[in-house]
């Protein structure tokens, strides 16, 4: 945690359970951790190439809000800084109420992020 904000690290799904929505069950343990600490929003930074991974982020309701340069030594690529909406915000509540259902038992799709 920051002062108002929870940090994302590191969301990673082994290749072989792919596809299972376990990183939006992740994604949403981050969102339930954040509202009970009373946080404002949730930040994380993720690979620009990561493209499959930013819809997944973006499907969640993070948005883009800047790049940092060179942010990884392995490689020198840049991270895109995504941003939840305020965590209290009605629409993003009701957003998230919407796709919550998706993560049950039974109602698993082929792939983690599915369009909007």
């Amino acid at each position: 945690y920051t002062v108002d904000q929870l940090h994302v690290v590191t969301v990673a799904v082994d290749p072989a359970v792919q596809g299972r929505r376990i990183a939006l069950r992740l994604l949403f343990a981050a969102y339930d951790m954040a509202r009970e600490a009373e946080l404002r929003t949730i930040a994380l930074e993720v690979r620009a190439s990561n493209e499959r991974a930013q819809r997944l982020y973006e499907w969640f309701g993070f948005y883009r809000v800047g790049t940092l340069r060179n942010y990884y030594t392995d490689n020198g690529e840049n991270a895109v800084i995504m941003l939840t909406p305020e965590l209290d915000s009605d629409t993003y509540m009701a957003h998230l109420r919407r796709l919550r259902p998706s993560i049950e038992p039974g109602n698993e799709r082929e792939n983690d992020a599915p369009a909007p």
